[in-house]
């Protein structure tokens, strides 16, 4: 969903403003209401997205060639071949792995900021922390991103999606 991806970018950007706000010593209340509205929504979008993609996509060789009602035997099956495209679009994470970055990224990214933002007195080393955190929650979102697509290359080499 492109809205997420807007939304960790506007909360990762908002955390380094705020961060370097906070070392001038020019905090405003806009950047603290910010701060507690836009963790809540990217954690609000990202369990919708997760929830939509936990669906089966009913996608497999049939449908990608749209010969549906038809037998489709493939004659050469790309699990033996070690090819670029199995190597870099073919790649498998545990359900158990799955779950535990899903956490620690929307931990990071959400549930730390929002916490210490609303029961502390963050200065400038809470913020630069915070927005430390919150930048290493968005590289491990975009990995499982990547790791759990479902290529339509799959689909040639008998993988159903």
């Amino acid at each position: 969903m492109p809205c997420n991806y807007i939304l960790i970018g506007l909360l990762s950007g908002s955390l380094a403003t705020t961060t370097i706000f906070s070392f001038q010593g020019d905090l405003t209340v806009i950047n603290l209401e910010a701060l507690t509205l836009l963790p809540l929504l990217v954690l609000v979008t990202k369990v919708v997205y997760y929830y939509f993609i936990g669906k089966p996509s009913g996608l497999s060789v049939k449908t990608a060639t749209g010969l549906s009602g038809r037998i489709v035997r493939l004659l050469h099956s790309g699990e033996s071949a070690k090819n670029f495209s199995m190597r870099e679009f073919g790649f498998e994470v545990s359900s158990s792995t799955v779950i535990v970055l899903r956490s620690a990224s929307l931990t990071l990214m959400t549930v730390l900021p929002t916490t210490l933002i609303l029961t502390t007195e963050p200065g400038f080393e809470i913020y630069l922390s915070l927005t430390v955190l919150c930048i290493i929650g968005a590289i491990v979102e975009r990995w499982l991103f990547f790791a759990e697509a479902k290529h339509v290359v799959n689909l040639y080499y008998g993988r159903e999606a």
